[in-house]
C-alpha cells in the first residue's frame, strides 16, 4: 500500500513546486516592470528600456505599451513610428483604449508602407512568442 501513496506525494510536492517557481517567477517579473517605471519616471529612460525590452519580448502588455510610447517619442530609443506602432499593436491585441489611442495618434503620422511594414514586425513577433 504504501508504494501507491508515493506516486500521488511525488507528483504533489511536484505540482506545489511549479505553483512556488511560477508566483516567484511572476513576482520577480512585476519587480522588473516596476524598475522600468521607477527608472522611466525618473526620465533614466536607458534602464527602463533594459526592464521593459525582455518583459516585451514575452508578451508583458504593460512593458510592449510602455516601449511603443518610448518609441513614439523618442525617450531614450530614436523617435520611430514603426517600431511603436509594432509595440502598441502586440499591447493592444485585448483592445486597450489607451492602445488603440495611441496606435492612431502614430498611425497618423505613418505612410500606408511604414503601416504595413509594423503590423508585419508584430505578426512576426507574435509568433515568437507563442
Amino acid at each position: 500500500m504504501k508504494t501507491y501513496l508515493v506516486a500521488p506525494v511525488i507528483l504533489t510536492l511536484t505540482l506545489l513546486s511549479a505553483v512556488v517557481y511560477a508566483i516567484d517567477l511572476q513576482d520577480e517579473l512585476e519587480a522588473d516592470f516596476q524598475l522600468g517605471v521607477d527608472a522611466y519616471a525618473k526620465g533614466n529612460y536607458q534602464t527602463a528600456l533594459k526592464n521593459f525590452k525582455p518583459l516585451a519580448e514575452q508578451g508583458d502588455a504593460r512593458a510592449q505599451f510602455c516601449l511603443g510610447v518610448m518609441y513614439t517619442n523618442g525617450y531614450g530609443v530614436p523617435k520611430d513610428y514603426i517600431q511603436a506602432h509594432m509595440w502598441l499593436n502586440l499591447a493592444g491585441v485585448d483592445g486597450d483604449k489607451n492602445t488603440e489611442e495611441l496606435r492612431y495618434f502614430v498611425e497618423k503620422r505613418m505612410t500606408a508602407f511604414d503601416i504595413s511594414v509594423a503590423q508585419k514586425l508584430a505578426r512576426e513577433k507574435m509568433e515568437k512568442q507563442k
